[in-house]
């Protein structure tokens, strides 16, 4: 993206003074529509000091998790005040001309080309975004934009490794491999430019030519985001950088190590967890766990600050029937076996209590008797509806077999009970899972 995109977005963050009527006024839409769409339910928000230059920081759960928390920090409070509305970083490419056609990709079309127009650069700098690039996930056509700014306009041969050539004619036959780069950035070609590539796309001469470009762009985005935390405003960030598509956590990237250490004021990294109870039907209940603030993490080494950061977030992630219950049928979906309610009932009551005595945070609501059955009969709602358990007679329950093919993802067709034990098992090992 062009650095004066880039500056754009920064001024209209900076400070939270550029746009104050813009930003109240977003922030409030926000808030509004989070709540409208989400149950959230915040724990430990006595932790959250509103001390200066704090990192916030989250496993990556969904599109929403930023917005939810900004949410959260900012509950009755006035978005005016400086350092109130927490900065966030947003991925680059939400700043490009048509980021909401791409990303609306199931949408209707019609909808698709309206919310294209769009310029983002607005709402973004109300909302105090800061933009952050990711290699790994840039587009074809991103990858291809950054060859014609840095290498010139050769023809497509010379820059793509034969691989993701064949690959871009099989699926745009009007991309040959003579055409030059301009020639293949058109609009005729937006569909297949949107494809993930990474700059792994690209032939060893051209990777080579690029890779000192990408690292002066992150540095200096990371430098801005140093800047807002040194003059003591809060950032919040997602350290893996992508959403978890299996409910799996990664290894925080080198940015959150650079964003604690390289400030000259004292960072405070504030972590939050956030527990998505999605398997219950109606509006989902999302459980934003604050846990308590860190000042010690300053001169470790990068290794040790990202096992001691996802540690602290995992260990304040609360677990709900979701994740609980999903475990016990997973378990039965592998053995072939049958589970009735009884069986659930007492499963669910007997984790409680040992995740409890481990020192896991647990849903409020699961620390009853009564509150655990509520929960229970609505989760089962959700799987029989959802066709992830059916009757087996004599009030048993033969759990489905996974979708063919798919992974532990939460989209349509997604094996959902796969995620949710993922999710588990990251609270419990504390760290990343590769």
């Amino acid at each position: 993206m062009p650095e004066r995109s880039l500056d754009a977005v920064e001024t209209g963050s900076r400070g939270g003074h550029a746009r104050p009527l813009a930003t109240r006024f977003t922030a409030g839409a926000i808030r509004a529509a989070v709540n409208v769409l989400y149950r959230i339910e915040p724990l430990g928000l006595v932790n959250y000091s509103r001390s200066p230059s704090t990192l916030i920081v989250f496993h990556h759960r969904s599109d929403a998790d930023g917005p939810i928390i900004a949410s959260v920090l900012t509950e009755g409070r006035d978005v005016l005040l400086p350092g109130v509305l927490p900065n966030f970083v947003a991925r680059e490419d939400m700043c490009s001309a048509g980021f909401l056609r791409g990303y609306l990709e199931n949408w209707p079309w019609w909808i698709r080309e309206l919310t294209g127009r769009i310029d983002v650069h607005g709402v973004l700098g109300a909302l105090r975004a800061s933009p952050m690039r990711r290699v790994r996930e840039r587009s074809l056509g991103e990858v291809l934009a950054d060859v014609r700014d840095v290498i010139g306009d050769p023809p497509l041969e010379r820059v793509l490794r034969p691989a993701a050539l064949a690959k871009l004619q099989a699926a745009d036959p009007l991309a040959v491999p003579s055409m030059t780069v301009s020639q293949v950035l058109q609009p005729r070609h937006r569909r297949v430019l949107q494809e993930q590539a990474g700059l792994g796309a690209l032939r060893r001469d051209a990777f080579r030519a690029l890779k000192p470009y990408q690292r002066r762009v992150i540095r200096a985005q990371l430098q801005r985001l140093a800047g807002l935390l040194e003059r003591g405003e809060p950032v919040q960030i997602a350290p893996e950088g992508v959403v978890s598509q299996d409910g799996r956590v990664r290894r925080p990237r080198a940015g959150l190590h650079t964003l604690i250490n390289a400030p000259r004021a004292g960072v405070r990294v504030l972590p939050v967890g956030l527990s998505y109870d999605f398997m219950t039907g109606g509006r989902p209940r999302v459980l934003v766990s604050i846990g308590r603030e860190h000042t010690d993490l300053v001169g470790l080494s990068r290794l040790e600050t990202d096992r001691r950061v996802s540690r602290a977030i995992a260990q304040g992630t609360a677990l709900t029937v979701t994740q609980l219950a999903s475990e016990r049928l997973l378990r039965a979906r592998e053995e072939g076996t049958t589970v009735s309610w009884k069986t659930l009932s007492g499963y669910l009551a007997e984790a409680v209590a040992c995740e409890g005595a481990a020192g896991r945070v647990i849903d409020p609501r699961l620390r009853s008797e009564t509150g655990r059955q509520q929960r229970l009969r609505s989760y089962l709602r959700y799987v029989l509806g959802h066709g992830l358990l059916r009757r087996a007679g004599g009030g048993r329950y033969q759990v489905a077999a996974p979708p063919p093919g798919r992974g532990a993802g939460r989209g349509p067709g997604e094996d959902v009970i796969a995620y949710a034990v993922n999710e588990l098992n990251a609270v419990r090992s504390g760290s990343w899972m590769c």
